[in-house]
């Protein structure tokens, strides 16, 4: 049974170019795109993947407390990403739940290794 993944990141570009690692991995299904926090929440309580791959800088990123996201979670592992690779990052990545902080200029090496060791933690 593959992993199932739920996207999120407010740039149709950027969902695109993950697809697009993740594409070969038959270990990998991704189930669905958010486009914010909101809808985000939505398809996680509905899908319930294994993990969450999360923008952390979404434009309604302060619209959605840190409590109401990780009550969305059900059981789903956290994989924050983003751009600056910082301190603030990765203290926002862990108030939301995430287990981990990528940088978004990694992903193409990063994703499927800390996917897969989500899914087994």
């Amino acid at each position: 049974m593959p992993t199932t993944v739920l996207l999120a990141d407010d740039s149709e570009i950027m969902r695109k170019v993950i697809k697009h690692f993740l594409k070969d991995d038959k270990d990998i299904e991704v189930l669905a795109e958010g486009t914010n926090f909101a809808q985000t929440i939505l398809l996680a309580t509905k899908l319930q993947p294994h993990v969450i791959v999360l923008d952390l800088h979404m434009g309604d990123e302060r619209t959605v407390t840190p409590s109401q996201f990780k009550s969305s979670l059900s059981g789903s592992r956290l994989i924050a990403m983003s751009v600056w690779n910082d301190e603030v990052s990765k203290s926002l990545a862990e108030t939301f739940g995430a287990m981990t902080v990528l940088d978004k200029a990694t992903l193409a090496t990063e994703l499927i290794p800390a996917i897969k060791q989500c899914a087994k933690d």
